[in-house]
């Protein structure tokens, strides 16, 4: 029996699935790698899913203020992502 033929979108979610079972860091620099998301935006992905694990699993006590210092300067790098994911 022939293999199927994937279209350009549904060759492009191939990535997009893989990352649900790597790292939340490693998920993004393979986003990157194949182009669904900047090189950019991965790099900046990465550093919120950093600061995620400190501000989440309590790595270190966070004072509200900086936590909304952190958030509000990269709301855009979130938007970002979430634009340059769409498929």
């Amino acid at each position: 029996m022939p293999h199927a033929r994937l279209n350009d979108q549904e060759s492009r979610l191939i990535p997009v699935a893989l990352t649900f079972l790597l790292p939340p860091a490693n998920a993004f620099e393979l986003l990157a790698q194949n182009a669904i998301i900047s090189q950019s935006c991965g790099t900046a992905t990465k550093h919120l899913i950093g600061f995620r694990n400190i501000a989440v699993l309590s790595y270190l006590d966070i004072q509200r203020p900086i936590l909304q210092a952190i958030v509000g300067k990269h709301l855009a790098d979130f938007e970002i992502f979430l634009t340059e994911l769409s498929l």
